[in-house]
């Protein structure tokens, strides 16, 4: 006997006698064909059919083969998942011509695979060079330095119960060219690569896809895709500050020094002005020293808010207050110094002075000839 499969609606038989045999997606059926011929010479009778792993039983064989007859019969089934394997076999009963009776049977065995195709991709991503990782699936994703740069690790698993012969792999974010060709995938195995990415300051994301289309022994398609993604965030520290002074607290001076000072008259009002801008993509601690003619100034004291503690990227810090004492003869000059750290490495500062001066604030030396 023969016990054969068909994935494609019985256009086709398989004489598949062990695992995987023919590949079939869900939702279609799957036929059975079994082939009993008499190989003697004698006519058996009482014709039983048995199938192990499906029933297939009900196909309707003759009760009787004649010597050299062939007989089959078909039975189709449903589909079922993973390696199916059915074993049938067939037995009779064999009378002589002297009344001597014999039992003779065969078996044959017929195997498919319910095809699941199926495909998962990781992307993690390292801010150090590689040796800690992040799956980092939601912004912001770790903080990484300018002068480090990411590095991406991803990974491929054929999580599907078939073999995947061409995976397409892409990405986003990154470049793939020093990554090894995909081979073929056989199911549970896993392709992997790690390469490095550029640095991009500020919120960044990158992605990887990878993408088969599975065909089964009926000619049907499936389309596989998975993707995943990681993100970074490019840390670009950055502070500035501006002092400034102004008669009128409306016209600002920034000057640095006594040649390009604000000249007022004695008595005059004096406004002093802070600006501290945050110029990089991440939060800064500060610390924040105003000097007056070598004196500190705590500017919580003068100011209508204080300093903050943390200036959020891109925020801008201002202060703008009146000097108690007034205009004073001489040369006065006014000294901001911040400082803004990050994490507990990245230290950054900046110093920025304003001058006023009244009256005849330039020495003339007598000239003595001889």
């Amino acid at each position: 006997m023969r016990l054969a499969v068909s994935v494609d609606g019985g256009a086709s038989w398989v004489d598949a006698d062990g695992a995987p045999g023919p590949r079939l997606l869900a939702g279609e059926s799957v036929g059975y064909r079994v082939s009993i011929t008499n190989t003697g010479m004698i006519a058996p009778s009482d014709l039983v059919l048995e199938c192990e792993g499906v029933d297939i039983g009900a196909c309707g064989l003759p009760d009787e083969i004649l010597e050299g007859e062939l007989v089959s019969c078909t039975e189709t089934v449903g589909w079922s998942v993973g390696s199916n394997g059915v074993t049938a076999t067939v037995s009779a009963v064999a009378t002589d011509a002297r009344g001597v009776t014999a039992t003779v049977g065969d078996s044959d065995e017929a195997w498919y695979t319910g095809a699941v195709p199926a495909l998962t991709a990781e992307l993690a991503v390292s801010p150090d060079g590689g040796l800690t990782w992040f799956e980092a699936d939601e912004p912001p994703g770790p903080p990484i330095g300018e002068d480090v740069g990411p590095r991406y690790a991803l990974t491929v698993t054929n999580a599907g119960n078939v073999d995947l012969k061409t995976v397409a792999l892409g990405a986003e974010g990154f470049d793939l060219s020093g990554c090894p060709p995909l081979v073929p995938l056989g199911a549970g195995e896993q392709y992997a690569c790690e390469v490095g990415g550029e640095w991009s300051a500020g919120q960044n994301s990158a992605a990887v896809t990878a993408t088969v289309t599975f065909e089964d022994g009926a000619g049907a398609t499936a389309q596989v895709e998975a993707v995943d993604r990681a993100y970074t965030f490019g840390t670009a520290p950055g502070i500035e500050v501006e002092k400034g002074v102004s008669a009128d607290g409306v016209v600002w001076h920034d000057a640095d020094d006594e040649d390009g000072a604000l000249e007022l008259a004695a008595g005059a009002e004096v406004w002093w002005g802070v600006r501290i801008w945050n110029t990089g993509t991440v939060s800064l601690r500060l610390t924040v020293e105003d000097v007056r003619d070598g004196g500190v100034l705590d500017l919580a004291d003068v100011c209508e808010t204080a300093p903050p503690e943390v200036l959020e990227a891109g925020q801008v810090y201002r202060c703008e207050f009146v000097d108690p004492e007034g205009a004073r003869q001489g040369v006065w000059r006014n000294v901001v110094t911040v400082e803004g750290r990050f994490g507990e490495g990245w230290v950054g500062a900046d110093v920025d002075a304003t001058v006023y001066v009244v009256g005849a604030w330039k020495v003339y030396l007598p000239l003595v000839m001889r």
